[in-house]
């Protein structure tokens, strides 16, 4: 029974002493027990540097209840949660810890796995930056766009209105050559002033404040457009 306790210890050892995270267990009072490898890579500090410190020693000042909830024993903890880590050069990096206790003889241990997130982090940031950017410039160019269709809008109504006004020979009579340049004039405004209409209806719909309007529609017209 004894060889197979030992073998068991063994083996536990060498599954936490191969663990590519820190375990770190914690006494009663937030003193540190015991550690594996992991840990000395994570936090800088050697082995027998860790045993007996204070695990307040190793945390952010600002996660100063977080810790203490850690090193209460009748405290309930949640199954996991991130801290800054304070390293032995002074450096900080954020790490997640998820937490067990267990009961030693007449003591509850607490058995903290912490996880490097430094990398998830960064990543999480560059991601963030990326989407608020990416918002920044498609507010910049709906704005660019509603902007300039609205400043577009103003001549081409002018330009749309004169031609027609000259089409109709209200101010005197025009040639048959005439008629067709006033013509193709009117029809090539009314095309840009649809396309621009268009331009603003996306930045609506970009903006979210585009209202339908139900009407009857002719149908084959539609379709002839769309073909």
């Amino acid at each position: 029974a004894e060889e197979r306790q030992g073998a068991s210890q063994r083996l536990y050892r060498a599954v936490v002493d191969n663990a590519s995270e820190a375990v770190v267990a914690i006494g009663p009072h937030g003193f540190i027990e015991a550690c594996n490898p992991a840990s000395e890579q994570l936090t800088g500090y050697a082995e027998s540097d860790l045993v007996g410190e204070s695990i307040f020693a190793l945390l952010s000042e600002d996660h100063g209840d977080a810790v203490r909830r850690l090193a209460d024993a009748e405290v309930q903890l949640s199954s996991s949660t991130e801290l800054s880590l304070v390293r032995r050069d002074g450096t900080e990096i954020p790490v997640e810890v998820s937490y067990a206790r267990t009961d030693i003889g007449d003591r509850v241990l607490t058995t903290a796995i912490v996880r490097n997130i430094a990398e998830r982090k960064a990543t999480e940031e560059a991601l963030l930056a990326a989407k608020e950017a990416a918002e920044r410039t498609s507010r910049a160019k709906d704005d660019f766009l509603a902007g300039m269709s609205h400043e577009l809008r103003t001549p081409l109504n002018a330009v749309i209105g004169l031609s027609t006004i000259l089409d109709r020979e209200i101010h005197g009579e025009l040639n048959e050559k005439q008629h067709e340049y006033v013509t193709q004039i009117e029809s090539s405004g009314r095309h840009l002033l649809a396309l621009i209409n268009d331009i603003l209806d996306l930045a609506k719909i970009g903006a979210q404040k585009l209202e339908p309007e139900l009407a009857a529609v002719a149908v084959a017209p539609l379709v002839e457009a769309a073909v």
